[in-house]
């Protein structure tokens, strides 16, 4: 049985009797480019489950979703799995919105939008949201393409 072994060029370029080197021209460098596939990664905080599926059906395809069903859980999801953006509704039993938020204040490199049913008039809880530094504020019922379009525009990703 005859078996031959076929020559990568590739390899050619690092061999030390290559031709490129006896004729003294540059080596040819061969450039990788690395693609990363991850999708920036959510933090949802609501305790509404049926609000939680339609979210995460509506925004799988682009970004990484993970849900929690309060503030606590939240708070415990945000230690372990590092989002890159949060959002949180207000009303939620254990630990509320509000409060979770008012936790945040300390992590200023994470941006947090608050979506809730909560009318976001001056009267109402707007001054805590602005003062516990959420960045943006979307009512209930949610416009799926407004929710894409902000968190892009909070992410920058547009």
């Amino acid at each position: 049985m005859n078996h031959q072994i076929k020559s990568n060029p590739m390899l050619n370029d690092f061999s030390e009797n290559s031709q490129d080197e006896e004729r003294h021209e540059p080596k040819k460098q061969a450039h990788l480019k690395l693609v990363s596939s991850s999708k920036p990664k959510l933090l949802i905080i609501d305790d509404d489950p049926d609000f939680l599926n339609l979210l995460q059906c509506g925004l799988e395809e682009q970004f990484e979703c993970i849900m929690a069903e309060n503030g606590y859980a939240g708070l415990e999801l945000f230690k372990t799995q590092a989002p890159d953006l949060i959002l949180t509704d207000i009303s939620m039993p254990k630990m509320d919105g509000i409060e979770f938020l008012n936790h945040m204040k300390q992590f200023h490199e994470t941006s947090i939008i608050v979506v809730s049913g909560y009318d976001f008039s001056p009267d109402s809880y707007e001054q805590n949201i602005i003062e516990m530094e959420a960045v943006e504020q979307v009512s209930k019922p949610i416009d799926m393409g407004n929710i894409i379009y902000t968190i892009k525009k909070v992410l920058k990703l547009k």
